[in-house]
């Protein structure tokens, strides 16, 4: 468990650490993108004053959403569902585990029966939408620790002079296109990429 307000806070400078978050069966990766942090481009990663009412507008959409998340969570805790268990004559022999439950292994002291109800599958992670729900579009970030995806808010201000990937270069990162830009590569990764490249004479495919 983590306070997701404090996790925005934390991370809207440190984009390139991963989260994880426990499903009830495992700890599932997640993107910074979950807990509301966004790529702001312009007045080198700061706010855009021309943006303020967009901004603001996510703050009240991530704060609800926090609200709703803590509901939730304290709605699962109260009401902890027990499995239906089959009912027995008085006189009647009652029924193992094996037939609740899913197959164990005999060989290790540490299993422990999951029951059926709990067996549904669950994704490794969360597929990653194309915009967020204000409509800001993601952008794929690569890096030389993965990929990573984010909502961007361009800057709007009409004095701030410059094109958005040269925005993007104040954050070191370099746009793969001009028009439409959907792909930025980090400074550290294309300096890693030089590296092992003359070291190792490594392909893009293979570095990729």
């Amino acid at each position: 468990m983590y306070c997701q307000e404090c996790c925005r806070t934390t991370h809207q400078q440190l984009i390139y650490h991963r989260l994880q978050k426990w499903t009830g069966r495992f700890f599932q990766d997640a993107g910074l993108w979950e807990v509301g942090v966004r790529l702001c481009v312009g007045h080198m990663g700061g706010d855009c004053p021309s943006q303020g009412e967009l901004l603001r507008a996510c703050q009240a959409y991530e704060a609800n959403k926090d609200r709703e998340d803590d509901l939730e969570t304290e709605a699962n805790f109260v009401r902890a569902p027990q499995p239906s268990e089959p009912q027995c004559p008085p006189d009647a022999n009652p029924p193992d585990s094996d037939s609740i439950n899913v197959d164990d292994d005999p060989d290790d002291p540490e299993w422990q029966d999951i029951p059926v109800f709990q067996n549904e599958p669950v994704p490794l992670m969360t597929l990653t939408p194309t915009v967020d729900a204000l409509d800001n579009r993601h952008i794929l970030v690569v890096d030389a620790s993965g990929l990573i995806s984010l909502p961007a808010i361009w800057c709007a201000c009409a004095e701030q002079a410059g094109e958005p990937d040269e925005h993007l270069l104040d954050l070191q990162m370099l746009a793969a296109s001009y028009d439409k830009i959907k792909t930025v590569f980090t400074f550290h990764c294309l300096d890693d990429y030089r590296l092992s490249n003359l070291e190792c004479k490594t392909s893009a495919y293979q570095y990729y």
